[in-house]
């Protein structure tokens, strides 16, 4: 006896709309996340899509024998799915996979802040190109992600620009000023 066909089955205008909002809510979520996460986030509005079938066929499930299969799938299926994702799904996500799903910035002024703190004493400046050749420190290699590290930690005042111009040519030294109360913390 031969397989029967696949069938297609659509989704209903209001069903698809809902996705549509969703795919755009996820396309946020991706510009302000990284790493695995991110890889992660790329796959729901296809996870959606698939649990919104499930969900619609499990509905029919409990339906009485002689009822047909359904013909689309509803707005109350999509609804269902994109709630549980958005609401389960996504925290849990983030939950589990912790650092790895904050964007690369973050992620490296914590290291730096974290470098910062273990030293003893906590230096007064500190130098971007520096930072970047210690065998012992932070392990930031790139100028560009110690660079916006440093400016994360200028915004959360752990440190501040000492830009100093050198004497005829060249480029200015990135000298930061690390935050005295730091030193001041107990540790």
């Amino acid at each position: 006896m031969a397989a029967p066909e696949p069938r297609i089955v659509p989704f209903h205008p209001a069903a698809a709309a809902a996705l549509d909002e969703w795919r755009q809510e996820v396309a946020e979520i991706e510009v302000m996340t990284s790493g695995l996460f991110l890889s992660w986030a790329g796959k729901l509005p296809g996870f959606a899509v698939r649990l919104a079938l499930i969900l619609e066929f499990l509905a029919w499930s409990e339906s009485p024998a002689e009822t047909p299969e359904p013909l689309s799938i509803s707005e109350r299926a999509a609804v269902a799915a994109i709630t549980f994702l958005s609401d389960y799904a996504v925290p849990m996500a983030r939950r589990a996979m912790g650092a790895a799903a904050l964007p690369q910035v973050e992620r490296d002024a914590r290291i730096l802040a974290r470098w910062l703190l273990a030293q003893n004493p906590i230096p007064r400046t500190v130098n971007a190109k520096l930072l970047r050749r210690m065998a012992a420190g932070p392990q930031i290699p790139d100028a560009e992600r110690m660079d916006a590290a440093l400016l994360d930690l200028a915004e959360a005042n752990w440190v501040r620009p000492a830009f100093e111009r050198r004497e005829g040519f060249g480029r200015r030294r990135k000298d930061w000023e690390v935050n005295p109360k730091l030193r001041e913390m107990p540790r």
